[in-house]
């Protein structure tokens, strides 16, 4: 018998085994998906971050130089961290 239980977390997971009547000690298989992503809103948000990063940059008088050596930086000390 195959029940689909949707939009479980780990918080909420007793739950969802109660709602889908499984007896205690009864086994069970679970597949976990990842929820599709809404990419319209990915965008969104990322070009809402870029425009407020944009004005702190501009704010701050830093070039684009500036702040490519900045990113750099920081990628280096990314990699030297892993």
């Amino acid at each position: 018998m195959e029940r689909i239980v949707t939009g479980v977390t780990l918080q909420t997971l007793p739950e969802a085994v109660r709602r889908a009547g499984l007896k205690p000690g009864q086994r069970f298989t679970i597949t976990v998906e990842d929820e599709p992503v809404d990419r319209a809103a990915a965008v969104s948000a990322l070009r809402a971050i870029s425009e407020r990063v944009g004005a702190r940059v501009e704010a701050a008088g830093l070039s684009e130089d500036d702040v490519m050596r900045l990113l750099e930086d920081e990628d280096d000390e990314a990699r030297a961290a892993t």
